[in-house]
C-alpha cells in the first residue's frame, strides 16, 4: 500500500495513554489529525511509522511485565509445592536400647522423588527411606551415632559443641 490517505478508518486519540486508536468516524480523525499535525495531510502509513517506535516500546514493556509476573507465579507455585511435600512431625522414641528421648524431637518430613527424608536443623542430621517409617528409623540411628561420637570426642568445634549440648538436654542414656 503506497501512501493512501485514510478514508474509511479513523484515528481516535486515547487521552489516558497519549496515543491514538482506530475507530470509524472520519470527522474524529480529521479533528485529531489537524490538532496533532497542523497544516499537514497525514496518511495512515506515515502516521503508523511515526508511532511505531512508541507502540513497540509499549509492547516490549508489557511483555517484560508479563514475563516478570510469570516468573513470580512460577516461584510461588514451587514454594507451595514444596510446602505441600513437607510437614513437621515429633519423634517420641529413638528405637534404641541405649538411649531414650526426654521429650519429643521435632523434625521435618519431606517426600521428594520417591524418597522420604527426615531432617533436623538443630542437629544437621538426615535420615532417608523408601517409606516414612524407614526414614524415621534411619534418622534415629544417625542421632544415636552422633550422640556417642560426640560423647567420645575430646575436642569439639563450636557447632559440634552446640550439637552435644542439645543432645545432652534431650537424651537420657539407659
Amino acid at each position: 500500500m503506497n501512501s493512501q490517505t485514510l478514508q474509511t478508518q479513523t484515528l481516535i486519540p486515547n487521552e489516558e495513554k497519549g496515543y491514538p486508536s482506530f475507530g470509524s468516524q472520519r470527522s474524529i480523525y480529521k479533528r485529531w489529525a489537524s490538532s496533532a499535525f497542523p497544516e499537514e495531510e497525514i496518511d495512515i502509513q506515515e502516521f503508523l511509522s511515526r508511532y511505531q517506535i512508541s507502540f513497540n516500546l509499549e509492547i516490549q514493556n508489557l511483555k517484560d511485565q508479563i514475563s516478570a509476573s510469570m516468573d513470580r507465579i512460577t516461584l510461588q507455585s514451587q514454594i507451595i509445592q514444596d510446602l505441600q511435600n513437607r510437614k513437621i512431625i515429633p519423634i517420641q522414641n529413638l528405637r534404641s536400647t541405649k538411649l531414650h528421648l526426654k521429650g519429643p524431637l521435632y523434625v521435618v518430613l519431606e517426600y521428594e522423588d520417591g524418597i522420604f527424608v527426615i531432617s533436623s536443623d538443630d542437629l544437621n542430621l538426615y535420615g532417608y527411606g523408601n517409606i516414612e517409617l524407614n526414614a524415621i528409623k534411619d534418622f534415629c540411628k544417625e542421632v544415636e551415632y552422633l550422640y556417642f561420637d560426640l560423647k567420645q570426642s575430646k575436642k569439639l568445634g563450636k557447632i559440634m559443641k552446640e550439637n552435644w549440648e542439645f543432645l545432652k538436654n534431650i537424651i537420657k542414656e539407659l
